[in-house]
């Protein structure tokens, strides 16, 4: 990608966030095995077995209108399940978003700037998964998975696989696993940078939540360098709001 010049500011400070990714190159068969860490390759041969012994394993790319209906629906029934497991808030329960989301896949059939894909075992849709395509990229941007389907295997995973195959078999060059500092991206095996914030308060308000901005940022960095007590930290969080829900 480009450098955001407003990066190269002065006042720019390392946010809090960072980005993941994984570069796309040579032979799909064996990319898994070549850019992932040897620990996801292999995990990710024991799902596609487990999956195929149950009737059949297949990553379906929604092509027409109905398909695209279809996955997105299965997309929000199971994000918003897994969400609401896990106690997180997500913008997806508010009708305009999903009617956005909606409008955008349905003219990705067209310009092909979004895709969606599922995966299917047997009969049934274990994973949706909402893709953007810019420039060479497949930016990952919205999954939905039935986690508790089937035991031992990741449907997620396997999809995240499974779709990197599909974008270097179809001559895209990168894998972005958006915005997040989630375990999971490490685990595959994808590469992090931190990125650039610029806060500039002109109120008194603005100073206040700058202060606070500086804070959060401090407390995140301090724990999430100590995993046990992010570990502590995000099922506090997680218990809270479900008390709150």
């Amino acid at each position: 990608g480009l450098v955001n010049p407003l990066a190269l500011l002065s006042v720019a400070r390392d946010s809090i966030q960072v980005t993941s990714g994984l570069v796309l190159h040579g032979d799909p068969e064996t990319l898994i095995k070549r850019i992932c860490k040897p620990s996801f390759a292999k995990a990710f041969r024991k799902h596609c077995r487990g999956f195929e012994q149950l009737g059949g394993l297949a990553l379906v790319e929604a092509d027409t209108p109905d398909l695209t209906e279809e996955l997105l629906d299965v997309l929000l029934e199971l994000r918003l399940k897994r969400f609401r497991e896990l106690g997180r808030f997500d913008l997806l329960t508010q009708v305009p978003v999903v009617d956005f989301y909606r409008a955008a896949a349905l003219q990705g059939l067209s310009n092909g700037s979004v895709r969606l894909f599922g995966l299917r075992v047997g009969e049934a849709w274990l994973a949706s998964i909402y893709v953007l395509v810019r420039k060479g990229t497949l930016h990952a941007l919205l999954l939905g998975i039935d986690q508790n389907a089937v035991a031992n295997v990741s449907p997620g995973l396997t999809t995240m696989g499974k779709l990197m195959m599909w974008g270097c078999e179809r001559g895209f060059d990168y894998f972005d696993l958006s915005v997040g500092g989630q375990g999971y991206k490490q685990h595959i095996g994808a590469s992090s940078s931190v990125l650039a914030e610029i806060c500039e308060p002109v109120t008194v308000r603005g100073r206040a939540a700058n202060a606070a901005i500086l804070l959060r940022s401090r407390v995140e960095g301090m724990t999430r360098s100590r995993p046990r007590l992010l570990k502590a930290v995000q099922g506090l969080t997680r218990r809270l709001r479900r008390l709150k829900d």
